[in-house]
C-alpha cells in the first residue's frame, strides 16, 4: 500500500465555511506569477498546491457557499460567497488538468503553522516573466508551468537572462528548495519577459 496517497490534507476558507480536503501529496507546489492569480488575491505571487487528479481535492462543507469565476479560456477560480476568500483553480486544458489550492488556507496547528507544511513548500515559481518582483533564491523558474514550459535562467539579481536553455535546466534540476529574499523587480523591459497567464 503506498501510504502518499493516504495523506489527507486540509483546507478551509478564512471564515471556515468552506472546508476542502486533498488526498495524496500535491503533484506540484509552485509560486505561481501569473497576472490572473496576481488580479485575484491582491498579491504579487501565490503559492499553490496542485493535484494532477482533480479528483483528489473534494469540497466537503460549504459547497453551496462556493462562487466560480471563468477568469480565461483554460481556468475556472472559486471563492468562498461568505468572507471571499480566493479557493482553487481548475485547469480545463485537456492535456494538463489540475486542480490547486492556495497554500495559505491549509489547516494550522495550535502555533499557527500549517499543517504538513514540509508537503506544501514551493519547489518552483512560474510564470516567472509576469513577476512584480525578483525573487532571489535557488528555486527554478519556469515561463509556465513545471517541467512542461521553460525553464529561465536568472542573475544574481533575479532578473531572466537568455540562454540556449541548457544551464536554465540543469539549474532547475539542482535546486532545491530555500527561503526566498525579495529584491524590487527591474522597471526597464527585462530580456526574457513575455507576459504569460495561467
Amino acid at each position: 500500500m503506498d501510504v502518499d496517497h493516504e495523506i489527507k490534507l486540509e483546507a478551509e476558507c478564512f471564515c471556515k465555511k468552506v472546508q476542502i480536503q486533498c488526498t495524496g501529496k500535491p503533484t506540484w507546489v509552485c509560486n505561481c506569477h501569473c497576472t490572473i492569480c496576481q488580479r485575484c488575491n491582491a498579491a504579487p505571487f501565490v503559492c499553490m498546491a496542485a493535484w494532477m487528479d482533480p479528483t483528489k481535492v473534494v469540497v466537503t462543507a460549504g459547497q453551496e457557499l462556493i462562487r466560480e469565476l471563468k477568469t480565461s479560456d483554460n481556468f475556472t477560480r472559486t471563492f468562498c460567497g461568505a468572507c471571499g476568500s480566493a479557493l482553487m483553480s481548475t485547469s480545463h486544458i485537456p492535456e494538463y488538468p489540475f486542480k490547486d489550492i492556495s497554500v495559505p488556507l491549509f489547516k494550522r496547528d495550535d502555533t499557527g503553522r500549517i499543517k504538513h507544511l514540509d508537503l506544501l513548500l514551493p519547489t518552483s515559481h512560474i510564470f516567472y516573466p509576469n513577476r512584480m518582483v525578483n525573487l532571489v533564491d535557488n528555486l527554478p523558474k519556469w515561463d509556465s508551468y513545471p517541467d512542461v514550459g521553460k525553464p529561465l535562467k536568472v542573475d544574481a539579481k533575479g532578473d531572466v537572462v537568455q540562454d540556449d536553455g541548457q544551464e536554465a535546466k540543469q539549474q532547475a534540476a539542482a535546486a532545491a528548495p530555500a527561503d526566498a529574499s525579495v529584491v524590487p523587480a527591474s522597471p526597464k523591459k527585462r530580456k526574457g519577459d513575455e507576459p504569460k497567464d495561467g
